[in-house]
């Protein structure tokens, strides 16, 4: 990518989430001063997402949690346990977001938001 940050779509799929959960995260980033949304240079309907400096403080001061979480699950699951359980959990994720909007419910708050994160495969 030319350009730093991402769009919206592009963070979906980099966190294995539909649009429609990733539009409630980014807000709620955003409103908490973590994200920042701009204008794409190239694309009229897109935003460009970019942490702040408080949302890039907040990554650095999460990810020894994250990476000692992701430690203790592969010690207890082992590589291939590990990853066959990332998968899963996405899965899962995908599952739960098709059946609120299926039933009408809101995406903006749920269990596939919740930050498994960090390095999972």
């Amino acid at each position: 990518m030319s350009e730093p940050g991402l769009t919206q779509q592009e963070l979906a799929r980099v966190l294995g989430l539909r649009e429609s959960a990733v539009t409630a995260l980014v807000g709620r980033l955003t409103a908490a001063g973590l994200l920042l949304k701009q204008a794409h240079p190239r694309e009229h309907r897109a935003v460009r997402l970019e942490l702040t400096e408080a949302g890039t403080a907040a990554l650095r001061a999460a990810q020894p949690e994250v990476d000692l979480l992701n430690a203790e699950l592969r010690a207890l699951l082992g590589d291939d346990g590990f990853v066959w359980t990332a998968g899963a959990l996405r899965q899962l994720a995908s599952r739960g977001e098709l059946t609120r909007q299926v039933a009408g419910v809101s995406s903006s708050a749920g269990p596939h938001e919740l930050p498994v994160g960090g390095r999972l495969p």
